[in-house]
């Protein structure tokens, strides 16, 4: 079976959850933090930008919708968390190491 980067990069993270004892929130925020900073650097830039140029409720928008994503993606790693279990119970471990390893020279 041949897999995508992207598909290969993925199962290799579900490996390491799995190998590291379980899903963590930790662990995802500190895989994602370059994405978290640049997106708050942007939307943050922008809010600054309007709250300088003297337009104050669309500083606040910005900002809100920045609040709200980082809500969101909180939201949607805790709620991961909760589901891991079954997903680590019912993945068959042994066939997915064995797709990671056919087609490694993809995920580089």
């Amino acid at each position: 079976m041949e897999l995508s980067r992207a598909q290969v990069k993925a199962l290799n993270r579900s490996l390491e959850f799995h190998r590291s004892g379980g899903y963590s929130i930790c662990s995802v925020i500190k895989w994602s933090r370059w994405k978290f900073l640049a997106f708050a650097a942007v939307l943050g830039g922008a809010a600054a930008f309007y709250w300088w140029g003297g337009w104050p409720t669309a500083s606040m928008l910005i900002f809100g919708i920045l609040i709200g994503s980082f809500s969101r993606d909180l939201t949607w790693m805790r709620l991961n968390k909760k589901g891991w279990p079954l997903t680590d119970y019912i993945v068959d471990w042994k066939l997915v190491e064995r797709i990671v390893a056919e087609n490694q020279d993809r995920a580089t």
